[in-house]
Formats: structure tokens, sequence, C-alpha cells
């Protein structure tokens, strides 16, 4: 499996995502993250199946948490909301040293019957030599999520910093693929393997056995992370382009 790597191995800037943080109180709920997880052989396999735990865990329900809610207060109650589900998650990993982070971005491929697609939070999990997703809501395909920004936690990534009254309505997200299966694009999926962004940018999709340098698949190959802007906005990955229109 890919590995969980040492903290004294781990590189320098990638230290502070195993510390505590305002919504990750990983310090908080370590005594409940080794007696669930610490006899789990380390490696993928663990990660995935803690991502799994709060998944079936968890119950999902909107208005069940708050700006003020924590990794803490969502194992006590057993409900949140997705940023719930991501903290909760991320401060289970670094009870365990394993490096995690919050992702801001928006789940492209959920199911219609949840609504229209809408920002969305999961996490990335140190493994190996890179960033691993993981959506423990389970709400968007792995291959659908598509990034805004990372940090620590949801008080450096948040979808909006407001100051003063403001009157604000629902968020409009419109994304259309181009789909062409002679181009090697396709709609996302959800895929056992294991999914990662490459240094360039690219959605990686490999074999979760392989240790290093795993074959990545050319379909998969082929969604960088975008911010929103305005008008269009084009992806592109090592060997693939998948242009979308992202209107916010």
């Amino acid at each position: 499996a890919l590995r969980e790597n040492r903290p004294r191995r781990l590189p320098r800037d990638l230290l502070g995502y195993l510390a505590p943080s305002r919504y990750c109180e990983s310090d908080r709920i370590m005594t409940f993250a080794r007696e669930q997880f610490g006899r789990m052989e380390p490696g993928y396999g663990r990660v995935a199946a803690i991502a799994d735990w709060v998944r079936q865990n968890i119950k999902f329900a909107s208005g069940a948490s708050n700006w003020n809610t924590s990794a803490r207060d969502t194992l006590e109650q057993r409900r949140g909301v997705c940023r719930d589900f991501a903290h909760l998650m991320i401060a289970i990993l670094r009870s365990l040293n394993i490096p995690a982070r919050f992702v801001s971005g928006f789940d492209y491929g959920a199911d219609p019957a949840s609504g229209p697609p809408d920002f969305h939070a999961y996490v990335e999990a140190f493994l190996g030599d890179r960033w691993y997703l993981f959506d423990p809501s389970g709400i968007s395909p792995n291959t659908g999520l598509v990034r805004i920004g990372t940090g620590r936690d949801a008080a450096e990534v948040g979808f909006a910093t407001i100051f003063g009254k403001v009157q604000s309505s629902l968020p409009v997200i419109s994304c259309v693929p181009r789909v062409d299966a002679a181009a090697g694009w396709s709609a996302p999926t959800s895929s056992a393997l294991a999914v990662s962004m490459a240094a360039n940018g690219a959605l990686l999709a490999g074999d979760s056995r392989l240790l290093r340098q795993p074959t990545y698949p050319a379909a998969l190959a082929g969604l960088q992370s975008m911010r929103p802007q305005r008008g269009r906005a084009k992806a592109s990955g090592r060997s693939r382009t998948w242009p979308m229109t992202v209107n916010s």
C-alpha cells in the first residue's frame, strides 16, 4: 500500500499539517483516534478506512453546525455538513501523525438528486511523495472534486470572509464539461484507485497497491485544479485537457 511517512522524514513545510488547528483539535481526540485506528496497518488503507468511518458514523444534516463547530464537537454530536466531515477526518489523521489539510472547492459530478453543484469541503492526506484526495462525506466522485484552495482548516480557506452587514443569497455554480471519448475526456466517476494532484496540478489516478511511480490511466489524467473565474476557465493536465465554463 502507499506508505505513511514518519514525521522526521517529512519535508519541513508539511510539519504544520501535523499540528492542531482552530477547527481540528487533534490533541483533544488523540485517545479516540489511537484506540479506533491505532492498531490498523499504516498506509493508504488506514486513511481510506478513516474516511469510511466518518462517512458511516456522522449524519449529514444541513444546519446542524455553525461557524464555531469543531472536529471534537462533530465527534460528540455525530452530525454536520461537509466541512465538519472534513475537519473530523483531518483531526483523526493528525492524531496518527499523518499530514492532512482542508480543501475548499466544489463538488462537480455529485448526484443531481442532492441539488445543484455547490461549494464543497474535502480532505487531502500526504502519503508517499504527494497529497491524495478523500471525500469523507461521499457527496462527490473523487475525480470530480475541483480545488479552489487549501489550508490547515476552514479558518484559512473559507469560501468568503465577511466584514460588516451583508445580504447574501445561495451561490450558483455552473459547470459544463466537454465530453469527448476520442480525446480521452470523460465525465467524473467514482474510482477505487488512489487519486492525487500531481506537482503540475494534474489529477492522477494510480493503483493504491503501488509505492512509487504508479501508472496513471490516460482517461483520468486530465483535470487540473482551478480557481473560478469570470467567463471561461481552462483546466489542463499532463497529457489531456478538460475545458469547463465556470460561473459563480
